[in-house]
């Protein structure tokens, strides 16, 4: 604030859709299944990863969740726009930060 007190903190999105629509047939990642995990599975994404989305799982979503993983997923759209609007540059990340994971 211009009194040096400090505001309100704002959020881009809070990302509530979840969508089961990862293709794990035509992807490649690690599938941890154990009873540890509130939904007996876990979607490791570490190493060498490439992620399949099923499209008609996915509809017109834009920003998701997967069921067995905690982070949040977009398509090109949504990264598209974030950069168009000056949120995210080449030096500055803004907090946000994308990782190419889906096997075009």
């Amino acid at each position: 604030m211009e009194d040096g007190s400090k505001g309100p903190t704002y959020f881009l999105c809070d990302v509530v859709r979840t969508l089961d629509a990862l293709d794990e047939e035509a992807s490649q990642l690690n599938i941890v299944i154990s009873d540890e995990y509130e939904a007996g599975r876990y979607y490791r994404l570490t190493g060498d990863v490439r992620l399949a989305f099923k499209r008609e799982a996915l509809g017109s979503a834009h920003v998701f969740r997967l069921p067995f993983h905690g982070g949040v997923f977009c398509d090109r759209t949504f990264k598209d726009a974030v950069e168009a609007a000056g949120i995210v540059t080449a030096k500055r990340s803004n907090g946000l930060w994308f990782e190419d994971v889906v096997n075009c």
